[in-house]
């Protein structure tokens, strides 16, 4: 992921191994009809799902990635702030519908990076900005105010997910937000658990689900990464037996950096239309 400078990083496999006899090559081919997924790691260095409680398995994820479905309902914009945006990238996710069009990694400080995105939004068309407000997040907010007073017209809601979920029924069961998710969070990363794993049970075949319900990723370099921060946080319970995300700090004595691309995609699906929590610049 950040390889060291002056480095070289290349990914090789053993289909570039002149001298693989063909007794191996019928070995690797019956591992691989045998077990897609340990073949996957054996033989092409990916990991394996390590830990059950993973919030979002990465397979699920990945069949995502190029899924084909039409561009239908708002541009929205997932964006999380970040300290100085050099160390730490401020994340930047845009979806049409269910369709995810566009990921970067904004290197600037945090008041150029809020402009950039606001110059993003007024140059594509976009419907709705929704970013992170807790903590750092109020130097974009005073920023948004000031891009709207100089004139320019766009919806910008601001997301605290430290917050309760939205007082629902979830999804199509026949509890309360409340009764299951320890603050929206979880409520929405548990949403888009749902929405990854119904895409993949229609990308193999296992089951049909409505195309609103899905995603799509689009093929682009940076998705990896995308791919690797949405895998990464593992779910928990609470006292209440509720479901809670890993804190980051957490996460950082397991080794692993919480992603803000993950957290750009989670903040883009936190104002879907089926509800409203989220007051104009609060």
């Amino acid at each position: 992921m950040n390889p060291p400078k002056d480095s070289v990083v290349r990914k090789i496999n053993y289909d570039e191994n002149p001298f693989l006899t063909t007794t191996m090559i019928d070995v690797i081919q019956a591992d691989k009809d045998e077990d897609i997924e340990l073949y996957n790691f054996d033989y092409l260095g990916i990991p394996l799902e390590s830990n059950e409680n993973t919030t979002i398995p990465r397979k699920w994820i990945e069949a995502s990635v190029g899924f084909k479905l039409d561009k239908l309902g708002s541009k929205i914009v997932g964006f999380d702030p970040a300290v100085t945006g050099l160390r730490d990238s401020n994340g930047f996710i845009c979806r049409y519908g269910n369709v995810i069009t566009d990921i970067k990694e904004i290197k600037l400080n945090q008041v150029q990076a809020t402009r950039e995105v606001y110059a993003y939004a007024n140059d594509n068309g976009v419907d709705e900005i929704v970013y992170d407000v807790i903590g750092i997040g109020q130097g974009s907010s005073t920023e948004f105010e000031h891009l709207l007073n100089g004139g320019y017209s766009i919806n910008i809601n601001a997301c605290n997910v430290g917050k309760p979920p939205p007082d629902r029924f979830f999804d199509d069961s026949d509890k309360k937000n409340k009764d299951l998710f320890k603050n929206l969070k979880a409520y929405l990363w548990w949403s888009l658990r749902i929405r990854f794993k119904r895409t993949y049970e229609v990308a193999t075949g296992i089951k049909n689900h409505d195309l609103d319900k899905c995603i799509s990723l689009p093929q682009m370099k940076i998705t990896n990464k995308l791919i690797d921060e949405l895998s990464s946080p593992l779910y928990l319970r609470d006292e209440s037996n509720r479901i809670r995300i890993e804190k980051k700090e957490d996460m950082l004595k397991r080794g692993i950096k919480s992603g803000n691309l993950a957290d750009a995609l989670i903040l883009s699906y936190s104002n879907d239309g089926n509800f409203n929590f989220m007051g104009l610049l609060e």
